[in-house]
């Protein structure tokens, strides 16, 4: 009869694992709070390399990011401090005549449309904004010229995915 060969490394592992598996069954309460205590440590590793992972690369993708700002409005109520990103809309002006080291500034205001083609209803999330949003961000155009398609107050823009939504995958061409 042929005997079976082990490698040595296989076999120190065995050990190893036999040995540390009689700790952990001799010693259970001792045990479980190593294991429970290693779990959170790495779990909060993990968590916090996330977070600096996210701070790190928020708003990155833009072309300008290391030159673009937003304005914040601070209160403070029964000693409590807040901040909300809405301002008065002269601000932007008066920050672009005021401040010759700001070369542009565009005021936005978020809403929520409804859109309709053949009877059906569809949810559009968008931003009344001034005409150099597009050219401040950076944002590249399917159809249509980006420096001119905010120009009239009655134009709009719109998302590849959202232009699926409404016209599904027919052709449309800007004016």
């Amino acid at each position: 009869m042929q005997e079976l060969y082990i490698p040595k490394s296989t076999a120190m592992f065995r050990n190893y694992f036999k040995t540390a598996w009689r700790g952990i069954t001799r010693h259970k309460g001792f045990s479980v709070i190593n294991i429970l205590g290693l779990a959170i440590g790495m779990t909060a590793t993990i968590l916090i390399f996330l977070w600096i992972a996210n701070e790190y690369t928020f708003d990155r993708y833009y072309k300008n990011t290391d030159r673009l700002y937003q304005v914040y409005n601070r209160y403070s109520s029964n000693g409590v401090t807040g901040a909300w990103n809405d301002t008065q809309s002269p601000l932007a002006g008066a920050l672009k005549n005021d401040y010759p080291e700001i070369e542009d500034a565009v005021r936005t205001i978020a809403d929520t449309r409804w859109f309709e083609k053949n009877g059906e209803k569809v949810e559009g999330h968008g931003l009344y904004t001034d005409t150099g949003y597009l050219s401040m961000f950076g944002f590249p155009a399917v159809s249509g010229n980006v420096s001119n398609a905010l120009n009239d107050m009655h134009n709009i823009v719109i998302t590849s995915s959202f232009s699926k939504k409404i016209f599904g995958n027919e052709q449309r061409r800007a004016k």
